[in-house]
């Protein structure tokens, strides 16, 4: 995982807080902002909340859906 493009992600929300797109179904309460790290698409999952975002998970689109 490249350090850099995953703090820029979070920048990037953290500027931006609806940024990510915004996911469906039981994982509706969530957001994800595709980012790249070298090569590799990443995902950035979040959680809009009145007064915060919480960060939940990041890694690679396969898999990062999952529980």
């Amino acid at each position: 995982m490249d350090r850099q493009a995953l703090k820029k992600a979070i920048t990037e929300v953290m500027e931006n807080p609806l940024a990510g797109k915004k996911l469906k179904g039981e994982l509706s309460p969530f957001r994800s902002l595709r980012f790249s790290a070298g090569a590799l698409s990443q995902r950035l999952i979040y959680q809009l909340e009145s007064d915060a975002i919480t960060m939940i998970s990041f890694g690679p689109r396969q898999g990062i859906y999952k529980s």
